[in-house]
């Protein structure tokens, strides 16, 4: 038995807990219960969280500009984008044979 808290469960709830209040008027009272537990299974199978900027200070972490995304983040993603640019795609065809000239209708 373990006694370590479950981070990744309490970050859940909590952002499900805030999903919930902004939703809550829009939902029908037969639906309230199984939107909400979705919400805490969503959010816990993929990890959501939220990284406020006044979190990412106290982390120690650079802050974000205008659009969300870090220097470095952005420097990443159009890296990323220039390579995907640079890489040459060759058109293949399986049936068509080297050597062969193409067939005819």
């Amino acid at each position: 038995m373990t006694y370590r808290s479950n981070h990744r469960m309490l970050r859940a709830r909590a952002l499900a807990n805030e999903v919930w209040r902004e939703i809550n008027g829009f939902i029908a009272d037969e639906c309230k219960r199984e939107v909400c537990d979705r919400l805490m299974a969503v959010f816990m199978r993929e990890g959501v969280e939220v990284l406020t900027d006044h979190n990412r200070q106290d982390l120690g972490l650079p802050p974000r500009g205008p659009d969300g995304w870090t220097e470095q983040e952005i420097f990443v993603f159009e890296q990323l984008r220039l390579d995907a640019m640079m890489n040459v795609v060759v058109p293949m065809s399986s049936s068509l044979k080297i050597g062969e000239p193409p067939k005819r209708s």
